[in-house]
């Protein structure tokens, strides 16, 4: 680097000379080139030469490829020959030369109008001997067509770049080890003119012990640094560019293409624009720490630690910073990167440790992000403090650790309304209504930013869930979405917007809104990469409630290969997800595998009040599996949060709902009193805590014994209106189980059917099986129906069972596998058994019977 004293360079001048003295010399020529050119050309080079025609032809190729050695080559020999040859460098000189005479012209693409009018008099005339040599550009007007007349197939001589083989070739046998020419013939990308120097730099008796070549490479770097000032000011920031950093450029396409071509012409970059390595060496080693900012300040080139390895610079560091910042939206982990950069090059280390916890941040890595700013002291009114504590505190939320989240607000004295914010995210979580309750801060006098709006109107929003206008609070937290969104900040939060938007719409049994607000958060990448997963899991649940397995089989297979892992809250979201699908749509051993493999997440983790809805369906599942005691410190703890933030009526509902399932579960009316009573008494601010009441009772008469079609019919409904369809159903098949009038029975299972379609899922798979498909057709004699039923007495389910799962009666169910025993053929009940395992073990035809 430019400012710096390599010692490869102070070795130059005696690694110059000895190079000289073994510099090996080309072959007497028994007919071998006097140049270092391609094989392709010296065979054209020997056609011409052997023709008894007048030559006509081109030899082509970019600054020092060996032209005009090649043209001198051939003058010597068409002489030697006894053909009447000679050089022309002007129009008088080319007009002078007879047709018969061979004329050599070097240099074309630098002749001027008159010259070039002359040449092209001259090969216009078939029987003029013309050999003209030229850069591959620039063409001036009037050469395009010359080039064209003299292009003969088999003739044209094209230089510029040789191969390993005809580098040994040319230096001789043993002249220089092998592995020495394959080294510079890739440090060289095989460009004859910078090959042709190394070649003369070359120290055989340096390279005993291996292909070292750094006098070689640090004599180059003086060559082609002298070169590259020679250029156009645009050529040469192409190169630089492309030597830097070769994905960026500021020019267009077309403009690119032109400066690539250029500096092709002179020997500088490849035909393709790419760089050698020598070539990239030097200019890095030629650019001065100065111009590298420049560059990048441009958003010219894009730094590299190998760009920038081991410089400590005020200004290198502030840049880096500055493209980090600039880089953080769009490309987070290149922003990361950026910020280790100013820290090599002597950024502070507080400034550069929040900056690279934001980066970290954006790209969904919690802990590291919070690992970057723990141990920071901030001052109250640093520009970084509101930051950091959203951070800690939002990773904490992410672990699932909702009070240590909570904590962190209590511990912060920063007070800015994203703080404030927060901390109302953070205490409603824990039940602790204080935050809520306290007098926001009054507003600035300066225009606040959509980030701090965001944060105010979600303030607002999670406060009025509180009392009975639920509604405002939506349209409130749904503005809160919109405007985080529209921010393009990365702003840390304990819960994103979207989410709480979307689950206060699900409180409210608005199941259409909660999915618009996922949908319109997700496309507009709110929460960054980290924010993909738990959007995608919440859209699951919301289609889970929709009764769409298909989509929330998608959701989880979105999430989990979102490229973020999956944080400890979102893990328990995911495990209740596919509970719930195993609940609704599989049978007793798929519940059980989904509910072993999630208990190490629910013994390490808590979930808070946003997280209610996973948590009922946590609490339903161990109710069904006899499970409660692992439960019921969640259930407790949820419930008394419920109960300091004053019972309100959106928050509680679907917790009390979930106590009642408990209590029908278990068989056991008395745990059912007081969720009861505390759905009645929301229910006059709530529907869908009324809807709850009213099922409720009707499910007791039902346990009872007392059938009521159509009151069991009208509770169903209601419960699907607002969400519930699923437990709707339920209601419905418990209805038609618990009564012997068959028209009441079709009646409510046709209900059933109505609010709960019977798809199937695997079960017992690989949690990371996403897929949900019906039951594929089978070659057996059994339909679809009745291998459902076949499965579910293997699993040993009585007729009563296998009537509730699938909506119908229980005398239905006998009547199916008396058909199934029936159409296989079996004599007895081991028989039976035996037969249905081979039936469901074999893929079959008749499926849809």
């Amino acid at each position: 680097m430019t400012g710096t004293t390599s010692t490869a360079t102070v070795a130059r001048p005696r690694a110059v000379a000895r190079a000289k003295a073994t510099r090996p010399t080309a072959p007497a020529h028994a007919g071998a080139a006097p140049g270092l050119w391609p094989r392709l050309a010296r065979l054209h080079i020997d056609n011409l030469l052997a023709s008894t025609t007048a030559p006509r032809s081109l030899v082509v190729g970019p600054a020092g490829s060996g032209k005009t050695s090649a043209l001198h080559y051939l003058h010597d020999e068409l002489r030697k020959a006894g053909r009447a040859t000679d050089f022309a460098h002007d129009a008088d000189g080319i007009r002078a030369m007879p047709p018969a005479a061979i004329l050599l012209v070097d240099d074309a693409h630098l002749l001027d109008q008159d010259a070039l009018l002359a040449l092209a008099d001259r090969v216009a005339d078939p029987t003029s001997a013309t050999l003209v040599a030229c850069r591959p550009w620039p063409t001036p007007e009037g050469l395009a067509g010359i080039l064209s007349t003299l292009d003969t197939p088999g003739l044209a001589i094209v230089l510029g770049q040789v191969s390993t083989g005809e580098v040994a070739e040319y230096a001789g046998e043993g002249a220089i080890a092998g592995e020495c020419i394959d080294d510079l013939v890739e440090l060289c990308a095989g460009m004859t003119w910078l090959l042709s120097e190394a070649l003369s730099l070359h120290d055989q008796s340096g390279c005993s012990t291996g292909p070292a070549h750094d006098a070689v490479v640090a004599a180059l770097n003086e060559v082609v640094a002298q070169r590259l000032h020679q250029l156009d000011p645009d050529v040469r920031l192409a190169v630089e560019t492309e030597s830097l950093t070769p994905s960026l450029s500021s020019h267009s396409a077309s403009q690119r293409t032109d400066l690539v071509v250029a500096a092709h012409a002179q020997g500088l970059l490849l035909r393709n624009g790419q760089v050698a390595p020598g070539i990239r060496s030097a200019v890095r080693a030629a650019t001065p720490i100065a111009r590298i900012v420049s560059l990048a300040d441009a958003g010219l080139i894009e730094p590299s630690a190998e760009l920038l390895h081991g410089v400590r610079d005020h200004d290198v560091a502030r840049t880096m910073l500055h493209l980090g910042d600039a880089a953080l939206e769009s490309s987070p982990e290149r922003a990361a990167e950026l910020y280790d950069h100013a820290a090599n090059s002597g950024a502070d280390p507080v400034v550069v440790a929040v900056r690279r916890a934001r980066a970290l941040w954006a790209s969904g890595l919690y802990d590291e992000a919070a690992a970057a700013v723990d141990g920071l002291d901030l001052d109250a009114d640093d520009p970084d403090a509101a930051f950091t504590t959203n951070l800690v505190a939002a990773v904490w939320a992410a672990r699932a650790m909702p009070e240590t989240a909570d904590r962190v607000y209590r511990s912060s004295n920063v007070d800015s309304p994203v703080v404030r914010a927060g901390a109302v995210v953070a205490s409603l979580a824990v039940g602790d209504p204080r935050e809520a309750e306290a007098p926001p801060i009054e507003a600035a006098s300066s225009i606040p930013s959509t980030a701090v709006v965001a944060m105010e109107s979600l303030s607002r929003g999670l406060r009025a869930t509180l009392g009975a206008s639920v509604q405002i609070a939506l349209s409130e937290l749904m503005r809160a979405s919109d405007a985080y969104t529209m921010s393009g900040d990365a702003l840390p939060v304990p819960e994103l917007p979207a989410v709480l938007a979307a689950v206060t719409a699900l409180h409210l049994g608005e199941l259409e809104v909660a999915a618009e607000i996922l949908d319109d958060a997700t496309r507009d990448g709110q929460g960054g990469p980290g924010g993909r997963g738990r959007l995608a899991l919440w859209t699951g649940w919301v289609a889970l409630q929709r009764q769409r397995p298909h989509d929330v089989e998608a959701a989880l297979a979105t999430a989990c290969t979102a490229g973020v892992r999956l944080s400890p809250r979102d893990q328990l979201l995911e495990h209740a997800l596919r509970i719930g699908l195993a609940r609704r749509y599989s049978d007793t051993a798929a519940i059980t595998i989904a509910w072993r493999r999630a208990r190490e997440t629910m013994l390490r983790s808590e979930f808070d009040l946003y997280g209610i809805l996973p948590l009922s369906e946590f609490v339903v599942t161990a109710a069904r599996l006899d499970d409660l005691p692992r439960m019921r410190r969640h259930f407790d703890q949820a419930l008394g949060r419920i109960e300091r933030l004053g019972n309100p009526s959106m928050w509680g509902a679907h917790l009390h709902w979930a106590g009642i399932q408990q209590g029908i579960l278990l068989n056991q009316p008395e745990m059912l009193r007081p969720h009861a009573q505390a759905l009645v008494a929301a229910g006059s601010e709530s529907v869908i805590a009324a809807a709850m009441s009213h099922a409720g009772r009707v499910w007791t008469s039902v346990l009872a014994g007392k059938v009521d079609a159509a009151a069991v019919e009208a509770a169903a409904s209601e419960l699907a209106d607002v969400g519930l369809a699923w437990d709707g159903a339920r209601l419905a098949g418990y209805g038609a189980g618990l009564t012997e009038d068959r028209r009441v029975v079709s009646r409510l299972l046709a209900c059933a059917r109505r609010l709960h379609s019977n798809e199937t899922i695997p079960s017992g798979g690989d949690r990371s099986e996403t897929l949900v498909t019906p039951i594929a057709p089978v070659e057996t004699t059994l339909s679809v129906r009745e291998r459902e039923v076949a499965a579910m007495v293997l699993d040993g389910k009585t007729y009563a069972e296998i009537g509730a799962a699938i909506f119908i009666s229980p005398r239905t169910a006998e009547h199916h596998i008396a058909r199934i025993r029936r159409r296989l053929g079996a004599t007895s009940r081991s028989d039976l058994l035996t037969k249905l395992r081979l039936a469901l073990e074999s893929p079959g035809e008749d499926a849809h019977a």
